[in-house]
């Protein structure tokens, strides 16, 4: 695995983790268990990526570039 490669993983991980997220606020809100586990796994995420320096790309940015499906 190229270290291209990793970085697209770990952006494409933490946009299918918002994305999840997202879904779970509306179907459950903010303060379900479960959007709250969606949040955690979000945000450990999420804070990989800044640690490591990598942009953030966004879910649409991913699926133009065929790293998402939506």
């Amino acid at each position: 695995m190229t270290k291209k490669q990793l970085v697209e993983q770990i952006q494409v991980a933490e946009a299918k983790a918002w994305q999840v997220l997202q879904d779970a606020k509306k179907l459950w809100g903010d303060d379900d268990a479960f959007t709250q586990k969606r949040r955690a796994e979000w945000s450990t995420l999420y804070e990989l990526r800044e640690a490591l320096g990598i942009p953030n790309l966004t879910v649409r940015e991913l699926v133009s570039r065929n790293l998402l499906a939506v």
